[in-house]
């Protein structure tokens, strides 16, 4: 959310915010809730936002523009106090993941065991840990700001050979603590028990099958090394064979205070969801078991809830909890008695806990400017403020808002007019432009064009103009260059849109995805090339989820069309 991405993953954005605004957003409730720890991944989970980009020649570059959103959230969480917790990778997301390191899925078991992947993963994890910060100019080794690391979000590695998990950790442990010594590390694993472990018995289970034990996690092993400063544990009981409460309160949360004793170290429920249905029960189970343990002196010292939802904040497809649309499947609302119990608890563990001495080695210092002048911000002040992705410009919600460098313009799309600086009457849509526009072109619902044709450049005031920092839509073969809507239009917009274009004659329009492409170039009468289209959406998880996106159906310009039928085929004049 920091980078200002025009999309979420496992979520849509609230109408009318940013992701940086929504971050903010969050932040600022956090601490009026008495939150005061906040993980997050320290790397691209979407197709759209990698957080390591393969050039042309081969090489990896670090993708510095979604990195800068992290740089972003720890500079806001800084300024309220809060402390987060950094993941270095997943078992799960398609991109910054472990397939990503191993090659395919097909290879995962290979980010264990083979020398290649493990150097990959080092190489970035040496980048996000030399990484200056460009808000605070403070290296994420120094930053104090992060709590703590994890290696990897939910190891697996399938059936391969006991201790190879642990294995690794003591290798990456070393590793990260030979450039960071000074921040708390864990693992960031579920907390499965091997074949070979007596605590197996503990492990959720299918049927008899003890699936969990093929992860080949050992929760007790895989936490044993000396630069493991705590352990960690998940819970999914909706996704692990539909555990009960009664499991989760009396088997799960006690083995791992157990294991946590015998190891010695102090233990997190890092990570745990429950979907909506009889969700308060397992909320108020794993924060007694919190307040239990700080009263007697026990490990475990603290729970964080996922995923927190804030008002508007939609699913996205194939997200939506069966038990309430307006969330997603583990979404918590701040209006929701779930959310009360975690700010309940936040209370207790505030009250419970020890006053925190002072650490013998404390980050260097940082002077942020208390201000600077109008569109700058940074240590120096010389970096460009991006009003539109900060949600600081003064447009009506209904209006573009295109960035420059010296600050920002408020338009009114293609297709709409008005005022568009906010306090005004807003946008509105022209319905005499737009029926205008489409009145000039041919459409067959069913029909799309066979013809690639050539893309024409989207005008700039179109409707769907989205800011993006990232680089997203400049390193998308279809966006690449200017072409189609960045987001989402409306048949109409997108009429218009191809009437003001250079040299446009034809248009594909997609009413699911709201999508539009400006084209030349296309025949009239080569036009039975629909189909549905399947997409990849990750979910809150960062498991693939696939979707219907409709399909795309082809406009043409009224005259183009008659020529066609008139000459019994199209020339190359369409091209012209």
């Amino acid at each position: 959310m920091g980078a200002g991405v025009p999309y979420l993953t496992g979520s849509q954005l609230p109408k009318g915010k940013t992701s940086q605004q929504l971050l903010v957003d969050i932040f600022d409730r956090a601490v009026e809730a008495g939150f005061t720890i906040v993980r997050a991944w320290a790397h691209g989970v979407d197709v759209r936002y990698p957080s390591r980009l393969e050039e042309e020649d081969g090489t990896v570059t670090i993708n510095n523009g979604l990195l800068q959103g992290l740089d972003f959230a720890l500079y806001e969480a800084r300024k309220r106090g809060l402390k987060m917790i950094l993941s270095y990778t997943s078992n799960w997301t398609p991109v910054g993941g472990v397939d990503e390191y191993a090659g395919s899925n097909d290879n995962h078991n290979n980010f264990f065991l083979q020398a290649a992947p493990k150097e990959a993963y080092k190489s970035y994890v040496r980048s996000i840990l030399n990484r200056r910060n460009l808000y605070t100019d403070i290296l994420y080794k120094d930053d104090s700001t992060i709590m703590a690391h994890n290696l990897i979000n939910e190891p697996v590695c399938r059936n391969c050979p006991p201790g190879t998990i642990a294995t690794w950790v003591k290798e990456m442990a070393a590793f990260v603590k030979s450039i960071d010594p000074n921040h708390l590390l864990t693992v960031g694993e579920e907390g499965f028990w091997s074949t070979t472990s007596s605590y197996i018995e503990n492990n959720p289970r299918n049927d008899g099958s003890n699936w969990a034990a093929e992860y080949t996690q050992d929760f007790h092993a895989d936490h044993s090394d000396p630069n493991i400063d705590f352990m960690s544990f998940h819970a999914w009981p909706d996704l692990w064979s539909g555990r009960d409460l009664d499991w989760f309160k009396n088997v799960w949360i006690p083995a791992h205070v157990k294991a946590a004793t015998e190891v010695g170290k102090p233990l997190m429920l890092e990570e745990f969801g429950k979907e909506f249905n009889g969700r308060d029960g397992f909320y108020q189970a794993a924060y007694d078991a919190v307040v239990s343990s700080l009263q007697q002196g026990g490990p475990l010292k603290g729970a964080l809830f996922w995923q927190w939802y804030v008002d508007g904040q939609a699913p996205s497809i194939g997200e939506t909890s069966i038990w309430d649309a307006s969330r997603g499947r583990f979404g918590v609302l701040t209006s929701d008695s779930a959310f009360a119990l975690a700010e309940q608890n936040a209370a207790d563990v505030a009250r419970l806990s020890d006053a925190v001495g002072e650490c013998s080695e404390k980050g260097p210092e940082v002077s942020i400017p208390m201000s600077c002048p109008p569109g700058f911000e940074g240590v120096d002040c010389d970096m460009d403020v991006n009003e539109c992705t900060r949600g600081s410009a003064n447009c009506h919600p209904t209006a573009m808002c295109v960035n420059n460098s010296s600050g920002f313009e408020c338009l009114c799309p293609l297709g709409s007019i008005g005022d568009p600086i906010d306090g005004g009457g807003g946008c509105k849509e022209d319905a005499a432009a737009i029926a205008s526009a489409m009145s000039l072109f041919w459409n067959d619902p069913a029909g799309q064009a066979c013809d690639t044709g050539s893309d024409v450049i989207f005008p700039l005031n179109g409707a769907g103009w989205i800011e993006d920092q990232t680089g997203y839509f400049d390193r998308n073969e279809a966006f690449k260059g200017g072409f189609g809507a960045r987001g989402e239009v409306s048949e109409g917009q997108c009429a218009v849109a191809c009437v003001e274009a250079d040299r446009c004659q034809s248009w594909t329009y997609n009413s699911v995805t709201k999508g539009c492409f400006l084209k030349r170039g296309q025949c009239p009468t080569n036009n039975d090339c629909q189909e549905e289209i399947k997409c990849e959406t990750v979910s809150d998880t960062g498991v693939v989820i696939n979707v219907s996106c409709g399909s795309w159906t082809t406009y043409y310009l009224k005259e183009l069309k008659e020529e066609a039928d008139a000459s019994g085929g199209c020339v190359v004049a369409f091209e012209g």
